[in-house]
């Protein structure tokens, strides 16, 4: 009644989509003309640009605003698929018949993953510049390795990860009317980056690309708790529990089915963050995305306060923004959104119409206690929303509602068989 079960693998993953797409956005395949040529003419005519010296190309490239050359994509040229470890070990026991009681470790390993970084990044920017390095910057000498070029982003196989997870399950097989299935995670994730693309809780691209190892923290998706307890009810009602001598009331109140399933974890992690380019890194045209990088200042440790409300998620007051050209010493992933807890219920009865013939009815309700689920509070510092929560988990594809987020729904349905 006692097994005992271990494993270990070494797995690749294919990289592909955009992540391979984005090396079209590079010379050749990508030109930009600029300058009129019938401008040059006069000066061809008058002898002032000889063909063959070089004074064309650089007369065009005299006077422009910004760059003329386009935003690059470059990819790492030994670029690796992604290399992960897994193993697990845990025991299972069966007590009685029924029950099944199920206790294991899960670890995962996660090297050469894909993280994006910006070479181009001024060079003299830092988390405390000196006085002379910031006037400096104030001046318009923050300058980049390669100055002709704007920011971009350089595609490699450097990130990596570490997930460890604890998991129990109870399992009761259907018996007396009665089946359960319950299971509970803690677990901890830590990555360098969560994935090559940005999204409403971090950008996944550095604040400050020459300090990397800043940027390992706990992962977008890392739920610390996740409890999920699922249930059918067989209700004896009509059989051996208030079992009626009439028939036809008995019919009605005979072989009714109760069933639901119960979810809740941890909030979700996610990045304070100072929009409008405080560091001069130009964020925003790196991630081509509103997601910013520039994180703010702590100024204290207390990130909520006593009592937290949709209105007031984060204590406001220990956040501050940092002084021009210089990074926010705020790490990656610091604050949580709110828990999740739903409970979707179900009642379904099969009426015997005829020896063939079956008439199922279902009520199905989707957070049956109407408790609100609420995102990610607004995370810029630069707003003056700073802190508050104004929606409701966002619609999830493939599920059969809206998801957590939304009010109670109500379902009824009806399907003929035979």
């Amino acid at each position: 009644n006692t097994v005992v079960r271990g494993g270990y693998g070494m797995f690749y993953d294919q990289t592909f989509g955009d992540v391979y797409f984005q090396k079209a956005n590079n010379p050749p395949f990508v030109a930009i003309n600029t300058g009129n040529i019938a401008s040059a003419l006069p000066q061809f005519e008058s002898g002032q640009l000889v063909p063959g010296t070089g004074q064309v190309i650089q007369n065009a490239l005299t006077g422009l605003v910004g760059t003329a050359y386009p935003t690059l994509s470059p990819f790492q040229l030994n670029f690796q698929n992604a290399f992960i470890q897994e193993w697990a070990l845990g025991v299972q026991r069966q007590v009685r018949s029924s029950w099944l009681f199920d206790l294991g470790y899960v670890g995962t390993r996660g090297l050469h993953l894909v993280q994006e970084t910006d070479p181009n990044q001024p060079v003299n920017l830092t988390v405390s510049p000196s006085p002379a390095t910031l006037a400096a910057c104030e001046a318009g000498a923050c300058q980049r390795p390669y100055p002709l070029l704007s920011g971009f982003s350089y595609t490699q196989s450097s990130g990596s990860s570490i997930y460890n997870a604890l998991q129990f399950k109870v399992e009761r097989r259907f018996s007396r009317g009665l089946s359960l299935l319950g299971s509970y995670t803690y677990s901890k994730s830590i990555d360098t980056t969560s994935g090559p693309f940005s999204d409403s809780r971090n950008a996944n691209f550095p604040q400050n690309s020459y300090d990397v190892a800043a940027e390992r923290a706990v992962s977008d998706f890392n739920f610390p708790q996740r409890l999920s307890v699922a249930y059918l009810w067989a209700m004896p009602f009509g059989a051996t529990v208030v079992k009626l001598d009439n028939p036809h009331w008995n019919y009605l109140v005979e072989g009714w089915q109760v069933g639901g399933v119960i979810t809740a974890q941890s909030g979700p992690p996610f990045t304070p963050v100072v929009s409008g380019d405080i560091s001069g890194a130009d964020e925003s045209q790196i991630t081509g995305t509103n997601n910013a990088t520039d994180r703010p200042n702590l100024t204290g440790t207390s990130f909520y306060p006593t009592r937290q409300t949709p209105q007031a998620w984060m204590n406001t007051s220990a956040f501050s923004i940092p002084p021009s050209f210089t990074f926010g010493n705020a790490g990656r992933n610091i604050l949580r959104g709110p828990g999740l807890a739903s409970w979707d219920f179900s009642l379904l009865r099969n009426f015997r119409l005829r020896e063939s013939t079956n008439l199922e009815f279902r009520a199905e309700m989707f957070n049956i206690l109407n408790r609100p689920n609420f995102d990610i509070p607004q995370r810029d510092l630069a707003s003056p929303s700073f802190g508050q929560i104004f929606n409701t988990l966002q619609p999830q594809a493939g599920l059969v509602s809206g998801g957590p987020g939304e009010p109670r729904e109500l379902q009824l349905a009806l399907r003929l068989q035979w």
